[in-house]
């Protein structure tokens, strides 16, 4: 997708859906774009402060690691990010049998919730205690929020992860 019609894409709809990813999700296209010739926008010629690489829980029963991202984090092009999830309390003790839903946005100077989503729908796949996200995909300059939901046992948690878009 040509990176002003991704961007029109924004411009042009503040009622953007946020991509909710929970484990088990298949599907990872892009949405359809519309054009508005004129519209450009590129990426920072330096990437900003490197992503979050691990936050608790705001209840702090779980503490989420980022163990994977790719440096720098690509623009308009898919990438995969690599979660563990460890007990809050005890985070030496990982866990493999917890699951995970994320959500991604960009907040544009909102305290909460999202000005817009991504243009993709990622999926995660849980192996051997890791979470792996792919089909992530920043068509956007700027810092990404990632929400990052976890439950185990009936107990949920909620962490926030920044990742900055985008090197060249």
């Amino acid at each position: 997708m040509p990176r002003q019609t991704a961007l029109a894409i924004v411009v042009a709809s503040a009622a953007m859906c946020v991509a909710t990813v929970v484990h088990g999700d298949t599907s990872a296209a892009p949405m359809a774009g519309m054009n508005m010739p004129g519209m450009h926008m590129s990426a920072p010629a330096q990437p900003p402060a490197g992503p979050t690489r691990e936050a608790y829980t705001s209840n702090r029963a779980f503490l989420i690691k980022l163990r994977s991202v790719p440096r720098p984090i690509p623009f308009e092009k898919y990438f995969t990010l690599k979660f563990a999830v460890y007990d809050g309390h005890h985070p030496t003790r990982a866990l493999a049998d917890a699951h995970l839903a994320v959500t991604v946005g960009m907040r544009h100077g909102l305290k909460h919730g999202f000005a817009h989503g991504m243009q993709s729908t990622p999926r995660i796949q849980a192996k051997g205690g890791f979470f792996t996200v792919s089909g992530m995909y920043f068509h956007m300059a700027g810092p990404w929020t990632l929400k990052v939901d976890v439950e185990r046992n009936g107990q949920g948690g909620t962490a926030y992860f920044t990742l900055p878009c985008c090197g060249q």
